[in-house]
């Protein structure tokens, strides 16, 4: 996908559209992003589905216990800096309804922060969807591996 390329996602009846961020830009926001997630992902996986790949457990059947779990881990490792820089990030390079979005984001959102949440999910999935799955996985290993390390000691 080129600096030109776009996706297109209709979310609550707005129209928005997501371009790709500079290479750099788009890399050191990912790293970011996976700092902050990264410890939580590895622990919750191994848990939940042991050894089994990425691919393997998220075509498991998974329990509300998981999502409560999962949910807990991450929120309390969210970053508000990282989320703001990465939301200040997307909006310079989304429209909706073919408009820039950047300059009325505040009112364009004002008490619909679930809109909101899913605008920036579908953003970060243009920007990082191909690339994403991939850094989850190596998280994964990873996190479990950190935590059975603690364990043993």
């Amino acid at each position: 996908m080129s600096q030109e390329s776009f996706e297109t996602k209709t979310i609550e009846g707005i129209e928005y559209t997501v371009r790709m961020l500079p290479p750099m830009e788009s890399n050191d926001l990912l790293m970011d992003v996976a700092q902050m997630i990264g410890p939580s992902i590895g622990p919750i996986l191994d848990k939940f589905f042991g050894k089994a790949s990425l691919e393997d457990a998220l075509d498991q059947q998974v329990t509300p216990e998981f999502f409560a779990k999962a949910a807990t881990a991450l929120f309390g490792g969210l970053s508000k800096q990282t989320v703001r820089a990465v939301i200040d990030a997307m909006k310079k390079i989304s429209l909706a309804d073919n408009k820039p979005l950047a300059p009325i984001f505040d009112v364009h959102f004002m008490g619909k922060l679930d809109q909101m949440y899913a605008w920036l999910a579908f953003a970060m999935k243009v920007q990082w969807g191909k690339c994403f799955s991939a850094l989850v996985q190596t998280m994964a290993v990873q996190g479990a591996a950190a935590l059975q390390k603690t364990g043993s000691q």
